[in-house]
Formats: C-alpha cells, sequence, structure tokens
C-alpha cells in the first residue's frame, strides 16, 4: 500500500475538512489539538493553512505570515500578467534566450517539462495563446476560429523550450503558463518550509488542492472528501496522511453556448477544451506539483489511457469519473481507504477498481 494511504477501521471517527471549489475536508471528530489558521487570497483563489500551535502563539502567527509570504513569492514570479513577474517577462521577450535568476521559476519550469515528456503532452505548459484564446484566461469567453487554433498548435508543435542553468532558451513567441502547476509547486514549498521548523502536521487549502501533512493521531489519518461532478454532495473519502488530494473536473471553469459546455481543459492535440469522456479526475500523491499536473493530463487522456500510465508509473493513486457515471478507482484505495457514499450508487453509479496488472 502506498505510504500516504491508511486502512480505515470502522470504529475510527472521521475527520473532514471543507475545502473550497474541487473537495471538501471538514474538521469534526473534533481533534483536542488547537489549529491556528491564516486564509487569505493568492493566485486568484482563497487559501487556508492551518497548524497546530507552536512553543508560543506569537511563532504560530510568524509561521503562518511566512507562509502567505512564501506563496505570494511564488506568485509574483508565475503570474502572467503582472509586469514583473519572471513569467510574463518570458513570454513578452523577443529573444530567445531570457535569464532568469529566481529559481522557483526555473524550478518549476523544468519540473513542467519533465511532467510534460512524460505525459506525452497532454499535461503542457505551452498553451497560453490557447487558453487566452478561449477566453480562460481572462474570463471574456469566445470560440475560437479553427484556423486560429491551427496556427498555433503548429506553432507550439514546432517550439523548443530548454533550461541552461538560470537561461531559459526558448522559440521566440512561445508563451508558457504554470497555472496547471502552480498551486502544487507551491503546496510542495510550503510543505518543506514546514518540516524545516519542524512542524509536523498541517492543512494545507491552496484553492481546492489539500495537501495534509503528518497524521490526526498516530492511529487515524486525516480524511478527505472528493465531490461528486454531477451534484452537490461528495462522491466518497479518502483517508490518508502526508499526501495531496488534486482533482481536475470539466466543472470547474466553463462557459456555455447554444447548450454545449465548454471547460479549461484543453487538448493540447486539438487546441479546444479535451472530450475525453471524463467529467472528473482526482489524483492522490506525496508530491503536490506531480498530482496537480497528472490530474490535467490523466483528465485528456482518457479513461484507458490513463489507466495504462498508471501502471507504468509509480507514486500516485487515481478517481476517475465518467461522463457516463462510471467510477474508476486505483486498487490500493481499497479496504476501506476510499469509503464511497451510498447515494452515489443508489443513483447508479458503477465503481470499477482497478488492478496494476491486467486481468
Amino acid at each position: 500500500m502506498s505510504s500516504f494511504l491508511k486502512e480505515k477501521s470502522p470504529t475510527k471517527k472521521l475527520l473532514t475538512i471543507m475545502v473550497v471549489l474541487l473537495m471538501t475536508v471538514l474538521l469534526s471528530g473534533c481533534s483536542k489539538e488547537k489549529f491556528y489558521s491564516n486564509d487569505f487570497f493568492a493566485m486568484d483563489t482563497w487559501m487556508s493553512v492551518q497548524i497546530p500551535k507552536c512553543s508560543t502563539e506569537e511563532d504560530t502567527v510568524e509561521h503562518l505570515k511566512n507562509i502567505e509570504a512564501r506563496i505570494r513569492e511564488i506568485e509574483n514570479s508565475f503570474s502572467v500578467t503582472l509586469q514583473a513577474s519572471d513569467l510574463y517577462k518570458l513570454n513578452n521577450s523577443s529573444e530567445e534566450t531570457i535569464e532568469i535568476v529566481n529559481n522557483d521559476f526555473i524550478n518549476a519550469l523544468m519540473e513542467a517539462l519533465c511532467y510534460e515528456q512524460l505525459t506525452n503532452h497532454t499535461f503542457s505548459p505551452r498553451l497560453y495563446k490557447i487558453s487566452r484564446e478561449w477566453g480562460f484566461t481572462t474570463g471574456s469567453y469566445n470560440i475560437p476560429e479553427e484556423d486560429i487554433l491551427k496556427k498555433y498548435l503548429e506553432e507550439i508543435n514546432a517550439s523548443n523550450i530548454s533550461v541552461d542553468g538560470n537561461l531559459v532558451v526558448r522559440t521566440p513567441g512561445i508563451m508558457i503558463d504554470f497555472g496547471a502547476i502552480a498551486k502544487g509547486y507551491a503546496a510542495d514549498e510550503v510543505v518543506e518550509y514546514l518540516k524545516a521548523n519542524n512542524i509536523p502536521k498541517a492543512i494545507i487549502n491552496l484553492g481546492g488542492n489539500v495537501y495534509m501533512l503528518g497524521s490526526k493521531d498516530e492511529e487515524v489519518g486525516w480524511i478527505v472528501g472528493v465531490n461528486d461532478p454531477f451534484a452537490d454532495r461528495l462522491l466518497g473519502t479518502i483517508e490518508l496522511s502526508d499526501a495531496c488530494v488534486v482533482t481536475s473536473g470539466n466543472y470547474e471553469r466553463y462557459f456555455e453556448r447554444d447548450g454545449k459546455r465548454y471547460h479549461h481543459i484543453i487538448d493540447s492535440t486539438t487546441g479546444s477544451p479535451s472530450d475525453s469522456g471524463l467529467a472528473s479526475v482526482t489524483i492522490i500523491s506525496a508530491d503536490a506539483s506531480y498530482a496537480d499536473a497528472l490530474s490535467t493530463a490523466l483528465f485528456v487522456m482518457g479513461v484507458d489511457k490513463a489507466i495504462e500510465f498508471w501502471r507504468n508509473n509509480e507514486n500516485f493513486e487515481f478517481v476517475l469519473v465518467t461522463e457516463n457515471k462510471e467510477v474508476y478507482y486505483s486498487e490500493l484505495l481499497k479496504n476501506g481507504v476510499f469509503s464511497f457514499d451510498q447515494g452515489i450508487i443508489e443513483d447508479g453509479y458503477v465503481l470499477k477498481p482497478v488492478s496494476k496488472t491486467t486481468k
């Protein structure tokens, strides 16, 4: 069993934490330990970080302030609109080689390029112009002309991006976006800060990307709820520790025209919203940026390719919900680790556990 998953005992009390957007986690069951919280708006979403009391209340508050400052530091480098950001500098440069001294930017770009190659471009940081054309970066939604999408796809397919120390070499005109990895990267950095300061547990909610550091106690992990993409309820709950849960779904950001929904998850082969047959993808991993990237990549892949990818790669588990209400989930989420809400079974959802080996 993956180290971040825990088998649940029927006698254990649930601790769930309500989070915005993608999943629900709620602090009930009432841990006697007091948690301090900092709620703030960053990366275009609401965020919340909760930690137990440190040596003093002043130290605890200082740590929460430092964490917020760290996230804002990352945001100020990754923003596509802030003119002082490293990403804005790169995207608006006519030069082929650009020096970026910010290590967060370099590290995130190298991770993004690695995930792009690993997923055969189902995750890609190069889709900014296409997302902008659809209006997902501005909220001014639009259905692009086919010749415009074709032009951008040809530009992307012919482009090169590489990193040499603090030098980024890329085909001029290519614009990148860290939107599908930024919150995951930030969550990993928060976890690193907490561990460096000997803070053993935390609830980190970065706009629905939820990282649960440590465990509720020695016996019980945290319980994270996963949303039903078709109704205002939980699909089920997962017990875990030291792991992130990230969901991508067609219900998060979208617009409708003539009765058709256009969501924000772009297929890099078509330049249009992915039509993979999936409604949502949830990834569980100890690596938040990995989970963030894979939630997008597996959504674009569709069920069969997503399962094949999981069988050939390590360090993550998944829950896939199709538009036909089939729920595929990796076998390590069995044995009570993933508890489904009874209502989804009564409503005709079909549960399909998936083995690492084909049968």
